[in-house]
């Protein structure tokens, strides 16, 4: 009996995310040139994302609701260095374009594939 591991769409998309958000929750210890709002939201966002990820991974069927639920926390990150006025913090600001782009693009690859 051959034994597979189905790795991909939700999976990997979970998989991806919770990487993704564990950098966003390090990422200010790590590059240490952060403004206090932008810290807590970078630990808070971070927390949420690999959350959902989680949840992609560990569910038993490919629900996709997750995947959505990415896609508008990575809309935030990536617009939330201007809401939260932290613009001018630039390694906050590129680490949350990078990251926010990335679980947006990730998520939304994977709902319109799934």
């Amino acid at each position: 009996m051959r034994l597979a591991l189905r790795f991909h769409g939700p999976m990997a998309a979970g998989v991806l995310d919770v990487l993704a958000g564990l950098w966003l929750f390090l990422s200010p210890f790590v590059l240490a040139h952060y403004a206090a709002s932008a810290m807590s939201d970078d630990i808070l966002m971070g927390t949420l994302i690999s959350l959902v990820g989680a949840i992609s991974v560990l569910s038993t069927k490919n629900v996709i609701w997750p995947q959505w639920l990415n896609e508008l926390l990575g809309l935030w990150v990536f617009v939330s260095p201007w809401i939260l006025h932290f613009a001018r913090s630039h390694d906050a600001v590129n680490n949350n374009v990078v990251v926010g782009l990335l679980v947006f693009g990730i998520a939304a690859r994977t709902v319109i594939f799934s």
